[in-house]
């Protein structure tokens, strides 16, 4: 069996760099996850479809609704998923916008509040 070296030629541990800053846009968009909006824009779609109504008229509102419910409806859940696991975040992946600090508690507000504007504006339309 072969002897393991002294301690002193082991070769140093190297640290691992943070995460690189990255802007408010990207860190929303790295939050916001929009690899998972396409399952609810293509429901939305699929209902538009089988409602069996005519879109005459209304080609703008239904583009609108596709376009709107992937980031309103997993978006959204996504980055209230994120908040509310900030503390176990913090420890399996401090690199994420919200433990690494890039998004504050400010931050969330603020999107939620417009992202509930925007919602009601759509639902009245």
């Amino acid at each position: 069996m072969a002897a393991m070296p002294p301690p002193a030629a082991m070769p140093p541990t190297v640290a691992m760099a943070p995460p690189a800053s990255r802007s408010g846009a990207a860190a929303v968009l790295e939050l916001l996850k929009p690899i998972t909006w396409f399952a609810p824009m293509w429901a939305f779609m699929c209902g538009i479809v089988s409602s069996g109504q005519p879109l005459s008229g209304r080609w703008a509102l239904a583009l609108v609704g596709v376009a709107l419910s992937g980031p309103l409806v997993c978006g959204t859940s996504q980055a209230v998923n994120d908040w509310f696991d900030r503390h176990v975040d913090a420890i399996n992946e401090p690199g994420r916008p919200i433990p690494s600090g890039r998004i504050g508690a400010e931050g969330p507000s603020l999107r939620k509040r417009t992202l509930a504007y925007c919602t009601q504006c759509y639902g009245v339309c």
